[in-house]
């Protein structure tokens, strides 16, 4: 298991099957996502999709606009339409699609976010009057199109899950050998679901120090938080905002703020409230968005749960155990916050025996007087989620990679629950 996975707090894993190894999202088209909504129906991605196996992957299709207003099905006061794209971050080009309109971001509505480096196809809406617009629009690595009117404007977690089209490649076993393996791994989540941990992502993928900065939040260290953010190395990080974190960690702070490239906006703004209010961290931490102070200690919640199911299925697999507390007829671990409870039994024993450990061993500590946006209350999480329709689609030779044999599975998951985690499981 990769270091950057222990650092994540996952130390154990379910299957017990040799790993395929290998890598994945070698170019876009090896990670696709599909919507599926609340209807069941997926929203499919076309566009971007050729033959994934072989450098020709072609321009996208011409995107099905409709060629007037009375073309669009459907009535009511929004807009909704598919959105694919290829290698774009979903916020950021949100907020493409609302200057294009000349309206708030936040008008731009969708279920949920997707992986940037991928294809994905996702729905989403806006109001009706931005539609002689949105028909004009062109847009770079994506196209929307599927246009109708709905009475309604789609709104976050209105999804049932995605489906994930995946291919993993680099596979230095043979086709016979890496087509066994991946069988035995798939029947084995299959049977037992697979273990629900916080994927890389929820940490930062290249950085993974958001947990970090909110085990340092919760101790009221808001100096730490900042130097955190804006200064701690990691050996993954290249370019130049490398030089930036260097001048940082001195308190050069204008220097710094001038030297992270154009797109790292959250760092500038550190550095610039700490250039006009010397000292106050607080306030500098109040400059980024509130969503984002949140996501730093929820990360940390993420740190304590990953480490609390590797202990758990270490100790007892994914079996019920005494004190549980069930989601649908499935143990769930904690999220702590200042309003979590102790349990009794086992599982009582255990969250005491991951807090005992922690930086962090209060849960009233979640509860953050000089920053309350980013205080929680605590919630639970199943430790397992159903992996549906899983298979193993073709096993065949790397077209990137001579003498390599590339795989390629499918499977469905919830919102909330990483697809990355069910590959950890299989490439191990």
């Amino acid at each position: 298991m990769e270091k950057q996975w222990k650092k994540a707090g996952i130390t154990q894993l379910l299957t017990k099957t040799p790993g395929t190894g290998g890598v994945i999202k070698h170019i876009p088209e090896d990670f696709v996502v599909e919507e599926i909504r609340i209807d069941s129906t997926i929203t499919e991605a076309t566009a971007f999709i050729k033959n994934n196996n072989n450098k020709k992957t072609g321009k996208p299709e011409k995107a099905r606009k409709p060629q007037k207003p009375e073309d669009i099905p459907g009535s009511g006061a929004f807009i909704h339409f598919t959105l694919e794209k290829s290698n774009r971050d979903t916020h950021m080009i949100s907020k493409t699609i609302a200057r294009f309109l000349h309206t708030n971001p936040k008008s731009i509505s969708y279920a949920g976010t997707k992986d940037k480096v991928s294809v994905s196809a996702q729905k989403m809406s806006v109001k009706k009057r931005h539609l002689d617009a949105l028909m004009k629009l062109d847009l770079e690595n994506a196209q929307i199109r599927d246009f109708c009117f709905k009475n309604h404007a789609i709104e976050l977690g209105d999804l049932l899950g995605n489906r994930f089209t995946i291919n993993i490649r680099d596979i230095e076993l043979n086709r016979e050998k890496t087509k066994k393996t991946i069988e035995q791994t798939i029947n084995t989540l299959k049977e037992k679901g697979m273990p629900n941990y916080f994927g890389l992502q929820r940490f930062g993928s290249i950085r993974p120090c958001t947990h970090l900065v909110g085990q340092c939040i919760l101790e009221e260290d808001f100096r730490g938080a900042v130097e955190t953010y804006l200064s701690k190395k990691f050996p993954e990080e290249t370019g130049p905002s490398v030089e930036a974190r260097k001048l940082a960690g001195k308190g050069e702070f204008k220097e710094a703020a001038l030297a992270f490239p154009k797109g790292m906006r959250y760092e500038k703004a550190l550095c610039y409230s700490l250039l006009e209010h010397p000292g106050n961290f607080v306030l500098a931490l109040k400059t980024m968005p509130k969503n984002l102070v949140m996501m730093f200690v929820h990360a940390y919640q993420s740190f304590l749960f990953n480490q609390y199911l590797s202990t758990r299925l270490k100790l007892y697999g994914t079996k019920e155990i005494d004190g549980d507390i069930l989601v649908d007829n499935t143990p769930t671990g904690p999220l702590f916050g200042s309003e979590s409870r102790v349990l009794g039994g086992q599982a009582g024993e255990l969250e005491q025996k991951i807090l005992s450990k922690a930086a962090v061993k209060d849960p009233k500590a979640f509860k953050i007087k000089k920053l309350p946006e980013a205080s929680s209350s605590g919630d639970r999480r199943k430790i397992t989620v159903a992996l549906k329709n899983m298979r193993l689609l073709k096993v065949e030779k790397d077209g990137f990679f001579p003498g390599k044999t590339a795989a390629s599975i499918q499977f469905s998951l919830e919102p909330g629950s990483y697809a990355t985690i069910a590959l950890l499981e299989i490439m191990k």
